[in-house]
């Protein structure tokens, strides 16, 4: 049971990987280019890194089926995480010495923790045994 949790954590990382290269890049053309505003460019990337993670993770890392329901709930932990890294984004964004782009990679490690300890309890083994 352990082995497997571990495995899921780290399929849950990698997908994470992948999907903080997509936002790193989306972040620099958005912010570095164009110049888009800090904050609403982070909740319009995380917005679309949601909604590719929750593809991944459900069909290859947890291995369970779409629904509707679980979709629901997948966003919604998502959305409290955004939140989170929103309010810590907001609490460093006057930091001088760390580019705007670099900040939302800071708050990865907590948020990365916290959506796959609700993606579990809540994905995955919620749907274990219904």
């Amino acid at each position: 049971m352990l082995v497997k949790i571990i495995t899921q954590f780290i399929g849950f990382s990698l997908t994470g990987a992948l999907m903080t290269l997509v936002s790193l890049a989306l972040l620099s053309v958005l912010i570095g280019i164009f110049h888009t505003p800090l904050l609403l460019t982070y909740l319009l990337v995380y917005g679309l890194t949601i909604f590719l993670s929750f593809l991944i993770n459900l069909k290859i890392i947890f291995k369970v089926s779409y629904s509707f329901q679980k979709g629901i709930k997948y966003f919604i932990i998502y959305i409290s995480s955004m939140l989170l890294g929103y309010l810590l984004l907001h609490s460093i964004q006057d930091i001088k010495t760390v580019s705007d782009w670099v900040k939302p990679l800071l708050v990865v490690p907590i948020t990365l923790t916290w959506n796959f300890i609700f993606s579990y309890i809540f994905i995955k083994k919620g749907y274990k045994n219904a």
